[in-house]
């Protein structure tokens, strides 16, 4: 989402931040409320938790792991299509594991 697409919407800002809820609105402006590095893995925390993704899920190659870099999004895109799951469900498979493994 991009700030014309924040500026052009039709519903309310709570309707607006619902769908979006790393998006603040105010007075026609926005911001992330995250930032992207927030909710990645460092290269080196990822390539330690490749085991780890592999054995939960076991449908994604280390290839495929390889080439998320670590980024949730992409995580959650891959285990989406793989596992042919919604991307709400994905993602929130993919921010339990990412909690799991930061502690």
């Amino acid at each position: 989402m991009n700030k014309s697409d924040v500026q052009n919407a039709t519903g309310t800002n709570e309707a607006v931040t619902q769908l979006h809820p790393d998006i603040k609105l105010n007075q026609g402006n926005y911001k992330r409320l995250k930032s992207r590095s927030n909710m990645d893995m460092n290269n080196s925390q990822w390539k330690q938790q490749i085991g780890a993704i592999m054995t939960t899920w076991d449908k994604l190659s280390e290839e495929e792991i390889l080439s998320t870099e670590g980024r949730e999004q992409k995580l959650t895109s891959l285990i989406q299509e793989r596992y042919a799951i919604t991307r709400g469900f994905a993602n929130q498979q993919v921010k339990k594991f990412l909690e799991k493994v930061s502690r």
